[in-house]
């Protein structure tokens, strides 16, 4: 069986050094040692953890601006593969010039070569 660990003890000249103090001045380092704690722990660890958030909150509204336009998205994409496709015309001439005509290029078009 494990023998139980030894106490901890402060190194010797600090164990002089905080005896040689009275008790106001133990009170004294003591008050500015854990206000100082509280301002390291205060930048250390509160600061970066409201930062944090206040960005993964910026992040998720933009995300769930981006998930909801993938599912509209997604929605038109399955309404066009329910819809039925135009048959497919034997005259691929006549399609070429019916679509030259409604976009309106027939004017532009120069040369046409089959």
């Amino acid at each position: 069986m494990a023998s139980p660990p030894a106490p901890l003890r402060a190194p010797v000249p600090l164990a002089r050094w905080w005896s040689a103090k009275s008790s106001a001045e133990r009170m004294i380092i003591g008050a500015v040692t854990l206000i100082a704690v509280a301002a390291v722990g205060w930048l250390a660890v509160w600061q970066p953890l409201t930062r944090d958030v206040a960005a993964l909150r910026v992040a998720n509204a933009r995300e769930a601006v981006a998930l909801a336009a993938a599912r509209q998205t997604t929605g038109e994409m399955a309404g066009l593969a329910r819809e039925a496709m135009p048959p497919a015309s034997a005259d691929s001439r006549a399609d070429f010039e019916r679509i030259v005509s409604q976009q309106g290029l027939r004017g532009a078009l120069t040369q046409q070569e089959w």
